[in-house]
């Protein structure tokens, strides 16, 4: 009798050493992956930062040149002699990439001739969410120069951050800038 207690004792400890080593296992695992929880939130893309400038050339004569700074929390947008006939639509859009982390960001800016309206929004590439913006397509559109200020807290991205702008007419993409299919620098 006293063989099969200690059989059973040793067999009861035996499963229980065992249950404490994936036990610690499992900890181990669970505090590495905290650990790397931590160290990727760190490396997230901030807002624009307020200061930053940038410029392209392109070489069509509706999306010759496009000019961005930040001041404060808006983003300035300036384009000049921008297109002012077309059937449905005119959309101009901002692709931006965060130099450090990859993030993506687009601004868009769209006027529907048709129906007389227009919408001003940034999609977040990476979390597939669209934040729309009221007011006018744009502070100033004529036949001189499209210009507009956006919120830009939306927006991710620092010094070094990389962009490009993309006419779209009648949904149909027309030109970029920079005309090379190289990207600008916000600096």
């Amino acid at each position: 009798m006293r063989k099969k207690a200690a059989a059973v004792v040793l067999s009861i400890l035996t499963v229980a050493s065992l249950a404490a080593c994936g036990g610690t296992d499992t900890k181990a695992d669970s505090s590495s992956k905290a650990g790397q929880t931590d160290s990727s939130s760190s490396a997230e893309a901030q807002p624009l930062a307020s200061g930053l400038s940038g410029a392209c050339t392109g070489d069509n004569d509706h999306l010759q040149s496009v000019t961005l700074n930040t001041t404060g929390q808006y983003l300035h947008v300036e384009i000049p002699n921008p297109l002012m006939d077309a059937n449905e639509s005119v959309m101009y859009s901002i692709m931006f990439t965060d130099s450090e982390t990859g993030y993506m960001t687009q601004a868009s800016f769209k006027n529907i001739f048709s129906t007389n309206k227009y919408s001003r929004f940034i999609f977040d590439m990476n979390t597939s969410e669209q934040k729309n913006y009221p007011g006018t397509f744009a502070s100033d559109f004529t036949t001189e120069k499209f210009s507009t200020n956006l919120p830009d807290p939306a927006i991710k991205g620092g010094k070094g951050t990389k962009w490009t702008a993309t006419l779209t007419v009648d949904g149909e993409d027309v030109a970029t800038c920079p005309s090379d299919g190289s990207e600008a620098t916000l600096k």
